[in-house]
């Protein structure tokens, strides 16, 4: 079980793009130091060693022979293991992988991936190898090769967590569709109002749930009378009932 990642072809200069990406692999965790991999000069330092890709868009075949970038297979892992993906059985094969090889800017925020529906035209006009893709996820070069590993696979999760479907009124698929967040909300709001609604509240419990989170809590702050973690700051106080 595959991704689609055919719909660009290769440059023939593949094997620089390889070098180029290799080199910031490699100098990843230097990069870090100075910033977080959003930050302009971390993502400046990186465009540097990227100059020498010649296309500002690559098929996530062009790099899938670099273990750390091989997305397709990420992406064939996690439909097979994840329920919650939205993408049925059977339609692995159309899911569409696009590097970008610099990230762009929403709203003034990095834009780390983006998952979109493959429009009706070109699933309808498409002439290359497999079967019409219905998503495509493309992800920002620069910004990847700065992520951990643990960041990665959460970068392509959430990706696929915005492919749905339409279907019928017998429920028969017809297209693909794609999924918002689940909540819309500032971590200050929680913080001064508590949770409003029912999703936010499913989300706070699901993170509370995770394995590991005594030790995430543990990296954010623990209460040194308590020992509980602290997760909003004890500084924000509600807004708005008479204090």
């Amino acid at each position: 079980m595959t991704a689609n990642s055919h719909n660009l072809s290769l440059p023939d200069d593949n094997a620089i793009t390889l070098a180029c990406v290799r080199t910031v692999l490699d100098a990843a965790p230097d990069v870090r130091k100075e910033g977080p991999p959003t930050s302009a000069a971390s993502r400046e330092v990186v465009a540097k060693m990227l100059e020498d890709v010649s296309r500002d868009y690559l098929p996530g075949a062009a790099l899938a022979e670099i273990e750390e970038c091989d997305v397709p297979a990420m992406a064939a892992h996690l439909l097979a293991e994840c329920d919650e993906i939205e993408i049925p059985a059977g339609y692995e094969d159309r899911v569409d992988v696009v590097w970008r090889k610099t990230a762009g800017k929403s709203a003034g925020a990095v834009v780390l991936g983006t998952c979109k529906p493959v429009a009706k035209r070109e699933r309808q006009t498409w002439q290359g190898p497999g079967r019409a893709p219905w998503w495509r996820v493309t992800l920002a070069l620069d910004v990847w090769c700065l992520l951990t590993r643990d960041e990665r696979w959460a970068l392509v999760f959430h990706e696929l967590m915005h492919a749905s479907v339409k279907d019928d009124a017998d429920g028969m698929i017809t297209g693909p569709a794609a999924r918002a967040h689940d909540i819309e909300e500032f971590a200050a709001t929680i913080a001064r109002y508590g949770i409003m609604n029912e999703m936010p509240a499913r989300v706070v419990a699901q993170a509370m749930a995770r394995p590991r989170i005594i030790e995430e809590l543990r990296t954010w702050a623990v209460d040194p009378v308590t020992k509980n973690g602290l997760l909003f700051g004890t500084d924000l106080a509600p807004v708005g009932w008479g204090r």
